[in-house]
């Protein structure tokens, strides 16, 4: 309604390409004149369900897009295209390896958890094949979520992966992904999954009793926890964690947390060997001093 008529049409424009895209996952931006079409921060790639598998051709098509509707609806509107990234747990996929673009289930109100993003999910992952720590690792994912960053973890060559989450609907969608991994081409019968339902701080003090699947501690741990989680209880956590049975000595512990939270600090023998932001998302890896 606060636009002119004749500019109407061009809100067709702004649909995203693609067969799973919606308007949902966008959102409309009216501001001043001379405001500009703002892109996002970083290429699609081609599994996102924003874009058709053809990722180039999608994204070209979609600049087009934005262009006309420029074009058509004069200097003084202003439509500004988001990726929306935050909270939305729609279509979530592995984002490369043996399961590329498998999906991963989320709950259906999408409010029960707070998936890494595919921009962090794909620097944090860059980051441990630099230094080999994926590749026949044994995965601890710690407040798992919907197992994201496990699976891929998987996708790309670890070994084993044990899910730890408290909530029974959120525990159910991680096993159901796992049970259509297992169905894919691409996987490996000696790829073992264990998703467990409890507290993370409860599986850390109770490690003893469960091993990994395949029979040696973890030498890879996310720990993803909720933001509400004082920085000095991931402290506790983290010690707990290198002090008993449950790493390897060169295990490699990704803990990610909001930007604005204080900073976790590493137990004593160990060292936070990098540290990074990825817009409201602050990521720290630990390892051996």
């Amino acid at each position: 309604p606060f636009l002119p008529i004749y500019s109407w049409p061009a809100l067709c424009l702004i649909l995203p390409v693609g067969p799973r895209a919606s308007l949902h996952h966008h959102e409309l931006y009216i501001s001043g004149a001379f405001s500009r079409i703002a892109s996002p921060s970083y290429p699609l790639p081609s599994h996102s369900p924003y874009v058709p598998s053809s990722a180039y051709l999608g994204i070209l098509l979609n600049w087009l897009q934005r262009i006309l509707c420029l074009i058509i609806t004069g200097p003084a509107v202003h439509i500004c295209y988001v990726v929306n990234g935050k909270g939305d747990n729609e279509g979530m996929r592995i984002i490369a390896g043996r399961f590329k673009g498998a999906e991963i289930k989320v709950p259906k109100d999408g409010k029960t958890t707070r998936p890494t993003t595919d921009r962090t999910k794909e620097a944090i992952f860059s980051r441990l094949e630099s230094i080999s720590a994926i590749a026949g690792a044994d995965v601890l994912d710690l407040f798992a979520g919907t197992g994201a960053l496990g699976f891929e973890a998987l996708s790309r060559g670890a070994r084993s992966l044990v899910a730890v989450e408290a909530s029974s609907r959120v525990a159910s969608c991680i096993k159901s992904t796992a049970g259509d991994l297992c169905r894919l081409p691409g996987w490996d019968p000696s790829v073992k999954v264990k998703v467990v339902k409890a507290r993370a701080e409860k599986f850390v003090s109770a490690a003893p009793s469960d091993k990994p699947v395949s029979g040696s501690p973890y030498s890879l741990v996310f720990m993803d926890p909720p933001y509400a989680l004082d920085t000095e209880e991931c402290n506790i956590l983290l010690k707990d964690i290198v002090t008993g049975p449950v790493v390897t000595d060169d295990a490699v512990i990704v803990v990610e947390r909001s930007a604005r939270s204080e900073a976790v600090s590493a137990p004593a023998g160990w060292e936070i060997t990098m540290s990074r932001k990825y817009g409201e998302t602050a990521v720290d890896y630990i390892g051996r001093s």
